[in-house]
């Protein structure tokens, strides 16, 4: 309930994402950063 499962990087995609379920994606280490510090 409380686990956020993020994806991400050159060898993924947005699509991978949302056919897994994850909750969010990022092509690049920033973009993560920067979700979880908004979620945060």
């Amino acid at each position: 309930p409380g686990i956020k499962i993020l994806v991400g990087g050159a060898p993924l995609s947005m699509d991978f994402c949302r056919k897994i379920g994850a909750d969010f994606y990022s092509p690049d280490p920033q973009g993560a950063v920067e979700y979880l510090d908004q979620i945060a």
